[in-house]
């Protein structure tokens, strides 16, 4: 009992139980567990009071031993479901998250593909997913997940969206212009060069203008979250591997 107070106490709890130990061990714990005790109590209350002010703006519910966040509060800024299970200590409290399981299925189901890419003096990590789960690009790009450069998501829809780790920030200008060509190709059997600037150009092109270039973001969104009112590229599925390759090895 008596060492694990000592390991739990900080730099500033041993020098006030030392000073006032009066060089008694035993006067010297007791105050270390009084300073632990209520430092605790109020790490708790704080964590309480966050609770409390989190659940009134919606962002979370609270069921039994339970806390689990409104993902659609977060989903415009590609947030993650998230699982909390209370413990007794609030440094124990455990996160756990629901994208794992369905990222594990997506494995087994054949809907995940990862390549290694050389650009420049970077070595990105790729995945494409076929997914629904808004929260799925920040968790793979997230220490949790893998930690990937770039994440090409596929939803039911059709529609693509492509993000990626604001760490490495990969530069997916040709990206674009492949994606744009491509899609003019076989739109309008219109050959474009991806070098051009129209089709590296920010924002909406008009070679393919269900296609967003936000280098704010530096994603390329094929309607984002919300995609019901862009059209969903006319591009397979299973070339977007070869697409990648191409438009980010430089």
């Amino acid at each position: 009992m008596k060492k694990s107070y000592i390991d739990k106490a900080t730099y500033t709890e041993k020098i006030i139980s030392h000073l006032l130990s009066c060089r008694s061990m035993s006067v010297r714990y007791a105050v270390l567990k009084e300073l632990i005790n209520e430092r605790e109590k109020n790490e708790i209350n704080k964590f309480k009071q966050s609770l409390y002010r989190l659940k009134t703006k919606g962002f979370i519910k609270i069921s039994d031993d339970k806390i689990i966040f409104n993902n659609h509060k977060y989903m415009q800024e590609n947030m993650t479901s998230l699982f909390f299970q209370k413990e007794e200590r609030v440094e124990g409290v455990m996160v756990m998250f629901d994208i794992p399981e369905e990222l594990e299925k997506a494995k087994k189901e054949n809907k995940v593909q990862t390549l290694d890419i050389k650009q420049k003096k970077n070595n990105l990590k790729v995945i494409l997913i076929e997914s629904n789960n808004v929260g799925m690009p920040g968790f793979l790009r997230s220490s949790f997940g893998g930690k990937f450069d770039v994440v090409v998501q596929r939803g039911d829809s059709g529609h693509v969206n492509i993000l990626t780790r604001p760490m490495k920030r990969p530069d997916i200008r040709l990206l674009a212009g492949v994606i744009r060509a491509t899609e003019s190709q076989i739109t309008n059997n219109t050959a474009i060069r991806p070098e051009s600037i129209e089709a590296q150009k920010s924002g909406r092109s008009d070679i393919a203008p269900n296609w967003y270039f936000d280098p704010a973001t530096n994603s390329l969104q094929n309607g984002g979250v919300n995609p019901s009112s862009v059209v969903k590229t006319v591009i397979p599925w299973e070339l977007f591997p070869q697409i990648i390759e191409m438009g980010l090895s430089f």
